[in-house]
């Protein structure tokens, strides 16, 4: 009699397996063509950014893009009508990184190295279950309801993020050397290569700048510095249980949402307190690292926190450390509650001693 449960046991574990022959999907992409040898994994953060690791013995492929809107044709190379590297990184990438950060609008997108394809994207309409890279990188939110203990649930929560934390950071820190590189040559010698200004274009055009110089300039890099900086440790663990509840709120808990960030394309999860005649939704993301790259970028480039970044561009002018304490004071307009909401960040910055993760 035991039978049948066991074999409906079996029925319910194969139903939720993936088939081995089916092609990995990578948020609203589709791998169909994922050569493992080159790969260690593929990412699309909350932004629809595309991010590839190479395998450790692979970090220093050189690459080529070539994007389309129908597949096997009227392919055209990335940028311009030459084939270049996507960016600058691609020279001597750290093993075990994410780089090459692609956006596009296209539907095809083929990674080549030696005039071979090893990663081939489709664009679905909608993304379907996590592949084993994605869930890898960020992963799935840890129950932090089941703790029973506050100091323990605190321990924990802060535990499972500063790794997270630390891994967006060190992705714009690299972004942003390789700016202050920039700014040191132009000061020096007055213009920089054809590829470094094509970077600095993808790259202002990622942190939401519209007015771009046909030609690089040293003072336009110090306005792309403005916003390409590190968010303070300390303030984004403060902010996470601020507007999470530790984790456990249902958009943590449903969308890896920890930040509370809005969507307004339709996506995401319908709050059930939403004013009449509102139509915004609480914003879903594949992991909690996406959901901390959503939050730094929407950080780095709102009007709303202009105040935060003059702030860290000053600490940064005085060889201070960016703190996350004094960041606070720019987060005025991130809620209706204004200045009690930053002293409520700053207790919980003080009270918790996270100040001692800011670098």
């Amino acid at each position: 009699m035991r039978f049948p449960r066991l074999l409906a046991l079996l029925v319910v574990l194969i139903g939720v397996a993936p088939l081995a022959s089916a092609n990995p999907v990578f948020g609203h992409y589709e791998a169909i063509v994922y050569d493992k040898d080159m790969l260690q994994g593929v990412r699309v953060d909350g932004a629809g950014n595309i991010l590839i690791m190479f395998q450790p013995d692979k970090a220093d492929t050189q690459l080529t893009l070539r994007i389309s809107e129908a597949k096997g044709s009227q392919y055209r190379d990335w940028f311009t009508g030459e084939k270049v590297l996507v960016a600058q990184e691609n020279k001597g990438r750290e093993p075990d990184t994410w780089t090459d950060r692609v956006k596009t609008s296209t539907h095809y997108i083929e990674y080549l190295a030696g005039g071979r394809i090893f990663l081939h994207l489709k664009k679905i309409k909608s993304g379907g279950e996590p592949s084993p890279e994605v869930i890898a990188s960020g992963g799935q939110l840890p129950n932090f309801a089941g703790y029973s203990n506050p100091k323990a649930k605190k321990a924990a929560f802060f535990g499972y993020l500063l790794p997270l934390i630390r891994e967006v950071n060190g992705e714009i820190m690299r972004d942003r050397n390789q700016l202050l590189a920039m700014q040191s040559q132009l000061r020096n010698a007055g213009l920089v290569d054809s590829l470094d200004e094509r970077w600095l274009k993808q790259k202002a055009e990622e942190y939401g700048f519209n007015d771009i110089p046909e030609k690089a300039n040293s003072a336009f890099v110090g306005l792309v510095l403005m916003r390409v900086d590190i968010v303070a440790p300390s303030l984004v663990m403060a902010q996470a249980a601020n507007e999470s509840g530790w984790g456990t709120s249902r958009f943590a808990r449903q969308g890896n949402n920890l930040f509370g960030m809005r969507a307004f394309d339709g996506s995401g999860m319908v709050p059930q307190r939403r004013g009449a005649g509102q139509t915004y939704t609480v914003a879903a993301y594949a992991s909690p690292l996406a959901s901390i790259e959503s939050y730094m970028k929407h950080i780095n480039t709102h009007e709303s926190y202009l105040k935060l970044r003059q702030i860290r561009a000053d600490q940064r002018s005085e060889g201070q450390v960016v703190s996350g304490y004094s960041l606070a004071n720019g987060l005025g307009k991130y809620s209706e509650r204004g200045r009690a909401y930053i002293t409520g960040l700053q207790a919980k910055i003080s009270r918790n001693n996270l100040g001692q993760y800011d670098e």
